[in-house]
């Protein structure tokens, strides 16, 4: 058996087993042609039940835009599109043509998980036959080898790991995604579902905010791939000029974090009674709001911070595995086996 741990997030799907991970934007849609590229085109065609999708590039260059399904709408954890992007997802960890056993932890956005995790997990405990760019795929994933987790608490998690002192500590925890944020405190390991609650506001309203401003004041119609890099960035090369970002960054990120910041001091007050710790794919660029509202709030330093949800999931697959294997050594008088 082998685990693996899938953040399918609106804006971006990151995946995990072992040391391998890898992440595809959240792109999918059924292709209207195929074609000849000049350079090789990222991405996937994914093929299963009579359907055949393009994910990640490929959907970008052989979906029409208005094809594309919404990653945002409450029910997209039920339709085949999300099944396409879970499917490259674990394509891109798994050995070329697996056929076996997987143990898999996924999420949902806090707003949707108490209603549509047993769905979901429903949905997933079974066989799964399908094609990835032509390599067959057949997985076996039991009811008891599936996990779902509030997708802000793989955040946690993966901080857990490196600090098990907060499980002992009053945590809140913000998740600055794509096109959403989800929110959270933990208290001794358990969610405060009071607490807890998502806005629509995320770095995808930064990007195309530098990208408007760029437009109308550099006469840059850059794409937004462009402009998500000039953001990550924090400048642009425009001809032979470099133009500073950083400060119309923030300005953007300000703007648009009010309701945010409204949620957060309606749920939190000041939280001065919690460590208060940010991540997430854009916790980066709304760091300094967040941090005028809530002072001692801490942004995690990893790398690449948008891998840190699906790196607790990995954590967590592999500590409750743990876990029923101790207590199956337990009931059956086995002895366990030194460290």
């Amino acid at each position: 058996m082998i685990d693996v741990a899938v953040d399918v997030g609106s804006g971006v799907t990151k995946v995990r087993a072992g040391d391998k991970r890898f992440s595809v934007p959240s792109l999918a849609g059924i292709p209207t042609a195929t074609g000849h590229d000049i350079e090789e085109t990222e991405g996937a065609i994914v093929q299963f039940d009579n359907e055949t999708y393009a994910t990640g590039e490929r959907a970008h260059t052989e979906v029409r835009p208005d094809k594309l399904v919404n990653t945002r709408d409450d029910s997209w954890y039920e339709k085949d599109a999300y099944l396409a992007l879970l499917y490259n997802a674990m394509a891109k960890v798994l050995p070329k043509g697996y056929e076996g056993k997987v143990s898999l932890c996924t999420g949902l956005p806090q707003a949707l998980f108490l209603q549509h995790r047993e769905k979901l997990a429903k949905r997933l405990a079974r066989k799964h036959r399908f094609t990835v760019n032509g390599d067959e795929f057949k997985l076996y994933i039991r009811m008891s080898d599936i996990r779902i987790l509030p997708q802000v608490m793989g955040l946690f998690i993966s901080r857990l790991d490196l600090d098990r002192s907060l499980q002992y500590q009053k945590v809140a925890v913000i998740d600055v995604g794509t096109y959403t944020s989800d929110w959270t405190i933990v208290d001794q390991c358990k969610t405060l579902h009071w607490a807890s609650g998502g806005a629509p506001i995320g770095i995808s309203n930064v990007i195309e905010g530098i990208r408007e401003y760029l437009s109308e004041e550099h006469r840059n119609r850059c794409s937004y791939a462009v402009a998500a890099k000039a953001v990550s960035e924090r400048q642009i090369r425009s001809g032979e000029r470099i133009i500073d970002l950083a400060d119309h960054i923030d300005k953007i990120a300000f703007a648009n974090s009010e309701l945010l910041l409204a949620s957060l001091s309606e749920h939190w007050g000041d939280g001065k009674d919690s460590k208060i710790i940010v991540g997430g794919g854009g916790c980066h660029v709304y760091a300094p709001a967040i941090r005028s509202c809530l002072a001692h709030a801490e942004v995690i330093a990893d790398k690449d911070p948008m891998y840190s949800i699906v790196d607790g999931y990995h954590s967590y697959l592999f500590h409750s595995r743990q876990k029923e294997e101790k207590g199956r050594r337990k009931n059956t008088g086995r002895p366990e086996q030194a460290a």
